[in-house]
């Protein structure tokens, strides 16, 4: 029994298109942003009332510079 697949023959299939590469800055970025994320992620909000707990994770998060 042939493979029928959607009706589409041998080979039509739409490739995605190649991406261009990223920069070194653009990598860096995308880097620093995804470890930001994770961080969030598995650590969560800090509680609103704990203002020492959301400094700490300010100053974690985005640097001795944000203050």
């Amino acid at each position: 029994m042939p493979d029928e697949r959607d009706n589409e023959e041998p080979g039509t299939a739409e490739l995605p298109r190649p991406r261009r590469r990223l920069t070194e800055e653009e990598f860096r970025e995308l880097m620093r942003e995804a470890r930001q994320e994770a961080r969030r992620l598995r650590y969560g909000r800090p509680p609103e009332e704990d203002s020492a707990v959301a400094l700490r994770t300010q100053h974690a998060e985005f640097g001795a510079a944000a203050h």
